[in-house]
């Protein structure tokens, strides 16, 4: 029924629920009390991620509390949780720890709230993020001859379009149409940058997409051009990608990159990555995992 009746333009950021909180909270409110449901509330909730609710969207400051209990002695086994503050991954981890500290048995709601986890950090994606067989465009990029630009990165030399450059970043535009080296003899030096990282970022300048496999640590590089030139769209996307290679290996630097640059969905799928993973979590407990 509410995949039927719910209107296209549905407002999904409105706080009008029973809680007074957005409604991925509320589905999981309800979901938490209701095992009979749980199975039906995963599904609604990928759903409403697909129709657009943020899971980044915070509960308000005068969202109400929850409350939860066992039914035969509700003096002695109630959590309580503030929900104001908290967007729906951080209020389903939140009342799990709540739940797992408050000395009473709570199996079948912890469980629950392990999948929502799942469900809200790492939706089901059948495309890989970064486009195979990006069009046309890719003739320009190959074009190298026309190339006007060269990189000096850490192991060799890429070049490009100062055209395309510029237009895609203004710290590029200013650096190439400054009377400093780069603008002059159009040479940019990225010494700290292996050159498939700045391929890989020259590459998504002309086609948002990529015809190869990119490891994490090369996407981690473009990452970090994009986000020193200010290539928004960039970031975007490869921030996105680099949700599908967090392992055990590689989420330290995934971690420290989303940190570091902001990328909030990035942050929340590293947490729930680390949140589920028992040798993330006994690395933390002994304190050998980095601030």
């Amino acid at each position: 029924a509410l995949k039927r009746f719910t209107p296209v333009c549905f407002d999904w950021s409105l706080c009008d629920s029973p809680y007074k909180t957005p409604v991925l909270h509320a589905a999981i409110l309800d979901g938490v009390t209701r095992p009979e449901l749980h199975d039906n509330i995963l599904e609604i909730l990928s759903w409403l991620l697909k129709m657009g609710a943020d899971p980044q969207q915070k509960a308000p400051s005068n969202a109400n509390r929850f409350d939860i209990w066992k039914t035969h002695r509700p003096e002695t086994t109630t959590v309580t949780l503030k929900c104001a503050g908290h967007t729906a991954l951080s209020l389903a981890l939140a009342l799990r720890e709540a739940l797992m500290g408050s000395g009473v048995d709570f199996p079948d709601e912890c469980t629950f709230l392990e999948a929502v986890v799942s469900v809200i950090s790492m939706p089901a994606r059948k495309a890989p993020r970064i486009a195979i067989n990006p069009g046309p465009v890719e003739k320009v990029l190959e074009m190298t001859e026309t190339h006007n630009v060269t990189f000096e990165t850490a192991d060799g030399e890429v070049t490009a379009h100062d055209i395309l450059l510029m237009a895609s970043s203004p710290v590029l535009r200013v650096m190439l149409e400054s009377s400093m080296v780069e603008g002059k003899q159009k040479r940019i030096k990225v010494k700290d940058a292996a050159s498939s990282g700045v391929s890989l970022f020259v590459e998504m300048l002309y086609t948002n997409a990529t015809r190869h496999g990119p490891d994490y640590k090369t996407v981690l590089t473009a990452l970090d051009l994009a986000h020193r030139w200010q290539v928004e769209n960039v970031v975007q996307i490869l921030a996105d990608a680099l949700r599908d290679m967090i392992t055990f290996d590689s989420f330290i630097p995934i971690a420290e990159a989303a940190t570091l640059k902001g990328l909030e969905m990035l942050k929340t799928a590293c947490a729930a990555y680390g949140a589920a993973n028992e040798k993330l979590q006994s690395l933390l407990k002994h304190g050998r995992l980095p601030a």
